[in-house]
């Protein structure tokens, strides 16, 4: 019990992590995804969202995502990604590369490490923005996901961000999600959770409520095609 209370300690504390400013602008994820892992070893995924800004009055961007991971052993993923994103400010092109690797902390207990770098371009950005040079972002996420009741779940993320662009390297901010996560009778699950980015070095601050359904579609006797709807 002291090692997992040591481990939610670590992934929640980032939430009261001192950042440039006290006042946070509330924002509004949506959109859905569908992931097909109906391969041997092979996942694909292809999902679209939609960020409001500046609570939730404005339109921060459009992000369409096509992802994919491949199980290389047995609990260690390869992980890679193009997103595009636009809005009437910018257009951005990300490319991912990246692992995860997932522990079996305890009974009940997962512990999962993803590791990304990304490189991401603004071909067709608004140079008032000071966002059409390229960046690199090196960000690790880890994760921690608790049961705590028959088919109830507690998940908790903490994912630290480092941003490179010519002549800076520099902390840019730290993102951390608590999320409750319910089973729900036949191929539908629930989630509920609230997000707090904490900013830094020109890293902005930001919260957000979470609410998630998801749809297991069965093909060929598998539970294999997920249909994913945030709000």
């Amino acid at each position: 019990m002291m090692i997992r209370g040591i481990v939610f300690f670590w992934l929640f504390a980032p939430l009261y992590l001192y950042s440039q400013s006290d006042s946070y602008d509330w924002q509004l994820w949506s959109g859905f995804s569908i992931e097909n892992n109906d391969f041997e070893r092979l996942n694909l995924g292809l999902s679209y969202q939609n960020r409001l800004d500046r609570d939730i009055s404005r339109i921060r961007g459009h992000y369409t995502t096509l992802d994919a991971s491949y199980k290389w052993r047995k609990k260690i993923r390869l992980l890679a990604a193009v997103r595009f994103a636009s809005s009437d400010r910018w257009d951005k092109l990300r490319l991912s590369m990246g692992f995860s690797r997932s522990f079996d902390l305890l009974s009940g207990t997962t512990v999962k490490l993803r590791a990304l770098w990304q490189f991401q371009a603004f071909p067709g950005s608004d140079i008032r923005y000071g966002i059409n040079v390229p960046q690199q972002n090196y960000r690790c996420r880890f994760t921690l996901r608790q049961k705590i009741f028959k088919k109830t779940w507690i998940n908790l993320h903490t994912e630290p961000l480092w941003r490179a662009e010519p002549g800076t390297f520099e902390f840019n901010r730290i993102r951390s999600t608590v999320q409750l996560e319910r089973s729900l009778p036949g191929p539908w699950s629930l989630t509920l959770g609230y997000l707090r980015q904490n900013g830094f070095n020109r890293g902005t601050n930001m919260q957000a409520i979470l609410f998630e359904m998801q749809y297991f579609f069965k093909l060929r006797k598998r539970r294999c095609l997920l249909l994913d709807i945030k709000i």
